[in-house]
C-alpha cells in the first residue's frame, strides 16, 4: 500500500494505492474560521493526521504494510520551522500577494525575474529579515542564520513524518533561489543564507523514514519510506498521463495551471 497527501487550500486529500491496483480516496477540511492567504498550522497538521490515521486504519484492516508515503501541495505558500521543530502559526498561502516590495527587490537582483508579491522567494526573504509582512507571520529570523527552516507546506508534512528538512528538486527548480547548472541554492545578494532553505532532494527519493512522535500518533509503523514528490500541478500533470515532451495539462481547481511536459 502506498499513500499520497495532497495539502489543499481548503481541504487535505489523501490516495491509498492497494496491493491489487484500487484506490481508496479521503478528504479532509481544515477545522475553524479560514482567512484568505493564511492557513492554520494546527489545522493542516490535524487535517494530515486524520487521513494518515484513515490509511493506517485500511493497512491493518487489509493486513497490507504501508510501502511508502509521499506528498504534494500548493505552492508558492511558505510554513516556517525554528531549530527546536516549532513552525509558525500559519502559513503564508499563495494567495497572500502582501511582499509586493520583496518582490520589487528581488527583480533588480534576478534578471528576468517578473513574480509579484504572491511568490515563495518574496516571502522567504519577508521571513528572512524578521519582518511580519510575510503573510501576518511572526518574523522567523533576524538577518543571522539561528536554525530556522523556509519550508513549503508539503514539505512541513514530510518533516512531520521523518524530522529532515527538505524540498523535491522539481519544486527548488521554480525558484530564482535555485542554481539549476549546479543543483545548490543561491540568493544572490539578497543577504539570505542558504541554510535558511531546506536540503534538496529528488522528487523520487527518500527524505527519511518514519519514526516521529507525529508519525506515531498517526498510528504509523516505524521505517516507511518517505518520498520528496512535488508541488501539486507537477504531481497532477503526470498523474493526468504528460510523460512525453510536449503533452499539455490544463489543470483547474482554486487555481489555473497550465503545465508542458
Amino acid at each position: 500500500m502506498f499513500i499520497g497527501i495532497d495539502i489543499g487550500t481548503g481541504s487535505v486529500k489523501g490516495t491509498f494505492l492497494l496491493a491489487d491496483g484500487s484506490l481508496t480516496e479521503a478528504s479532509e477540511k481544515y477545522e475553524g474560521a479560514q482567512v484568505i492567504g493564511l492557513q492554520d498550522i494546527r489545522s493542516l497538521e490535524k487535517a494530515c493526521a486524520d487521513i494518515l490515521q484513515r490509511a493506517s486504519g485500511l493497512s491493518k484492516e487489509r493486513k497490507e504494510p504501508i510501502e511508502g508515503i509521499s506528498a504534494s501541495g500548493h505552492g508558492p505558500s511558505l510554513v516556517t520551522v525554528d531549530a527546536s521543530g516549532k513552525p509558525s502559526a500559519e502559513v503564508s498561502t499563495w494567495q497572500d500577494n502582501s511582499n509586493s516590495a520583496e518582490a520589487r527587490e528581488l527583480a533588480s537582483i534576478f534578471s528576468g525575474f517578473g513574480k509579484t508579491g504572491e511568490c515563495w522567494e518574496a516571502k522567504v526573504l519577508a521571513a528572512w529579515r524578521g519582518g511580519k509582512g510575510s503573510g501576518g507571520m511572526e518574523g522567523a529570523t533576524g538577518k543571522r542564520w539561528n536554525g530556522t527552516t523556509a519550508l513549503y507546506p508539503k514539505d512541513y508534512v514530510l518533516f512531520l513524518l521523518c524530522g529532515r528538512r527538505v524540498v523535491d528538486r522539481s519544486t527548488a527548480s521554480t525558484t530564482a533561489f535555485f542554481d539549476r547548472k549546479n543543483g545548490v541554492w543561491n540568493c544572490g545578494t539578497t543577504g539570505i543564507d542558504t541554510r535558511f532553505l531546506p536540503e534538496i532532494v529528488g522528487s523520487w527519493e527518500e527524505a527519511g523514514k518514519t519514526g516521529t512522535a507525529f508519525s506515531r500518533d498517526c498510528g504509523l509503523a516505524n521505517g516507511i519510506p518517505v518520498i520528496g514528490g512535488g508541488i501539486d500541478a507537477w504531481c497532477e500533470a503526470v498523474g493526468a498521463g504528460a510523460v512525453e515532451p510536449g503533452m499539455l495539462v490544463d489543470g483547474s481547481g482554486t487555481s489555473t495551471c497550465v503545465s508542458a511536459c
